[in-house]
Formats: structure tokens, C-alpha cells, sequence
């Protein structure tokens, strides 16, 4: 069970990770606009016949109107709205992202704290079983037992430490570093065949989520591939899993093996590498599961149960 200051943190991280992301969505919304704006520019008329009739709202009157409205007017309205918008969020996240930090300074410290009062109690007992060792042989008695309880005290402080370590691995979410992000977009450049792929995230799981969004967007810098994300897999695996359907093979054999090795040049190693019986598109499909452990051995199946499909 996690204690209350890991909880506080894990809320602040959720909220904050909530906002960023909705801000990264905002802006791409706004960029999708400037896009069309831009495309747009050099076409004549590009607008919307609207005709109503007189309203009234208590003693609000809307008066009536027949006219064309301009569609660029709009998507320029539109993009500074999000621009706000985007930027509000950002704004939001920030005393979020101060609260993660200072959550996370202060876990560190109290594990540090709790290391060292460990090891000042290892160390006292230590001190008493010498000092018993060189009293009488009547002595050696109570000297064995301060022996043993300061090698039961030297245990626990370790199995402390090695709690406390493995805590703070699986709270830490998986990422994508800017590196492993261009291995993995120029690792799909570099594929001549450009098959549907297909990203199914474990249900329920918001760091798998995030995994498999910043896994998708390095993918989708590559032009060519059509990337479809989704979070509807429930599949056993932990880790990473790359699958295609048997009738599609062996045409997409050397596809799996290219990608499988720009995951491991990424430092991202797959937990598998097989075709499965159905369940899946007709081109390549990523499983992203729960974050793997070290107690996890990746289980070699023929068939994911329940993964998310698309026709």
C-alpha cells in the first residue's frame, strides 16, 4: 500500500500530465488550422449561405439576416480562440508540474532520512556486539544474540532501500527520449513498405496511454504511414509487442523484423515477435501493455485475447 504522500503525488502527476496533453492537443488543432489558412489563401470564395429569421431571447433580439459567411473567418477565429486556450492550459500545468517536483523532492528525502536512522541503529548494534565479544565468557551469550540483531537491523535497512528503489521505478512512467524518438522515425523512413499500423494501448492503463501516444507521434514523422492509436487492448503481455495476422504472411515477415530491430536500437526491446490468429488489422499491429517488471517473463503466445480491432 502506498502512503499518502505517494498518492498526493501520483494525483499531481495525473492532473498534470491531463493538462499538458489537452494543451498538446489544443495547439495541434491550431496548427491544423493555420495549415488550412495557409492552403486556403489564393482561393477565391470559399464561404457558407446563412439565412435566419428575426429571434428574441427575453429582451435580447437577435435581428434577422441573410448573407454568406466567410469559412476562412471562422478557422482564423477559431485558431486565436485555441491559441488562448492552449496557452491557459499551459499556464494551469505550471503550479502542477512545481507540485510533482516538490512531491518528489520530498519522497527522496524522507527514504534518504529513513536510510541513514538505519544505518545510525545498524551501526550502534554493531558497536554493542564488539564490545560484548570482548567482555567475559559469561558474556558471549548476550553477544551473539546483538550480533544477531544487528545483521537482522543491516537486512532490514537493505530490504528498506531496495523497497524503496523499486517504489520509485514503478511510479516513474516510461517515455520516449528525443533521441529514441528520431531512432524510431528514421528506423520507419527507412521501410520501403508502408502497411496501416495500428497502436492498441491496455485498457484502464494511463501510462500505457501515454506510452503509446509518443510512440505513435514518432511514427507518424515519418510520411507514408497511415498510425491509428487506440486503448481498448487487454492483452497479458507487459512491455511492447509487435504481431501481424498469418494470412499476410510472409509479405509482412521482413516488416515485423525491421521494426522489432528499430525498437531494439531504440533501447525499446519487444516482449514478442509472432503472428497471431485474428484480433487484428491487415497491416502491423503494436501492442503497448501494462509497464514490465522485473518479476515479468514475457509470455510467447500464438493469439493477444480480447485486443481491440479495426476493420
Amino acid at each position: 500500500m502506498f502512503n499518502a504522500a505517494t498518492e498526493a503525488l501520483e494525483a499531481a502527476q495525473a492532473i498534470h500530465s491531463f493538462l499538458e496533453r489537452w494543451s498538446v492537443d489544443v495547439f495541434l488543432a491550431v496548427v491544423a488550422l493555420d495549415v488550412f489558412l495557409h492552403l486556403t489563401e489564393d482561393v477565391a470564395r470559399m464561404e457558407w449561405r446563412a439565412v435566419w429569421r428575426r429571434h428574441s431571447f427575453g429582451r435580447l433580439r437577435l435581428p434577422a439576416y441573410s448573407g454568406r459567411i466567410s469559412v476562412r473567418a471562422i478557422a482564423k477565429t477559431l485558431s486565436l480562440i485555441g491559441f488562448g486556450v492552449a496557452i491557459a492550459l499551459e499556464f494551469v500545468a505550471v503550479p502542477y508540474g512545481e507540485r510533482v517536483d516538490e512531491l518528489t523532492g520530498k519522497e527522496a528525502d524522507r527514504s534518504q532520512k529513513q536510510l541513514v536512522a538505519a544505518l545510525v541503529v545498524a551501526g550502534n548494534a554493531n558497536s554493542e556486539a564488539g564490545t560484548a565479544r570482548a567482555q567475559a565468557s559469561s558474556t558471549a551469550l548476550r553477544a551473539g544474540r546483538l550480533e544477531k540483531a544487528a545483521a537482522t537491523l543491516r537486512r532490514q535497512a537493505e530490504d528498506d532501500r531496495l523497497a524503496r528503489v523499486k517504489i520509485q521505478e514503478r511510479l516513474a512512467w516510461r517515455t520516449l527520449s528525443r533521441l529514441q524518438a528520431t531512432q524510431i522515425r528514421d528506423g520507419f523512413c527507412a521501410i520501403s513498405a508502408r502497411p496501416p499500423i495500428g497502436m492498441h494501448a491496455v485498457v484502464g492503463n494511463e501510462e500505457a496511454k501515454e506510452y503509446t501516444d509518443a510512440i505513435a507521434t514518432a511514427i507518424r514523422g515519418c510520411a507514408g504511414f497511415t498510425v491509428t492509436a487506440e486503448y481498448d487492448a487487454v492483452s497479458p503481455i507487459p512491455g511492447l509487442s509487435v504481431v501481424s495476422m498469418p494470412r499476410m504472411e510472409p509479405e509482412l515477415t521482413p516488416v515485423r523484423a525491421a521494426i522489432r530491430t528499430i525498437f531494439e536500437r531504440a533501447k525499446i526491446v519487444p516482449a514478442s515477435d509472432f503472428p497471431v490468429a485474428g484480433g487484428v488489422n491487415l497491416g502491423i499491429t503494436i501492442f503497448v501493455g501494462q509497464k514490465p517488471t522485473t518479476d515479468d517473463i514475457p509470455a510467447q503466445t500464438s493469439a493477444i485475447p480480447g485486443a481491440g480491432t479495426r476493420p
